[in-house]
């Protein structure tokens, strides 16, 4: 039996964490992140430029033109097959931040990313991340 001092110990788990965390492991968002995810979302206008006028909810299909073309506002909701529901939380946090995609290409809107998203602190935006996946699922196929 190898012994192990208690301080070889602590270092083996505070490592331990410390690569865990930095690998962008997933913790369990509990009530509170999910009512800050909400307030921060709220705070941000609740994100209507995915929302159709009379539309669903962050259900995307808005519609922009300008000098760039005409783009629509993608679906936001946890729907797998039209939203977001199949990314993890460190996609999210990564288009809203930086504007990519999971696949790795840049969101065609020329509005993103905001400046302001990057600064976010990563708390916070995850908290947005696990309150999106409260919000119902709605399907919405843009084919346009």
């Amino acid at each position: 039996m190898v012994r192990v001092s208690r301080c070889a110990a602590r270092r083996l788990v505070l490592v331990t964490c410390f690569v865990a965390f930095s690998a962008g492991v997933a913790w369990a968002a509990g009530p509170a992140d999910v009512a800050r995810g909400k307030y921060v979302f709220g705070a941000a206008a609740g994100c209507g430029c995915h929302t159709e006028p009379k539309g669903q909810a962050n259900a995307g299909g808005k519609k922009f033109e300008g000098p760039f073309g005409t783009v629509y506002a993608s679906n936001i909701t946890p729907d797998r097959p039209t939203g977001i529901g199949g990314w993890t939380d460190e996609q999210i946090i990564t288009a809203v931040r930086f504007g990519r995609r999971p696949n790795g290409e840049c969101q065609r809107a020329p509005k993103y990313p905001q400046p302001w998203a990057s600064k976010i602190p990563h708390p916070r935006v995850h908290s947005v991340a696990s309150a999106g996946r409260t919000r119902p699922a709605l399907s919405l196929s843009l084919s346009r």
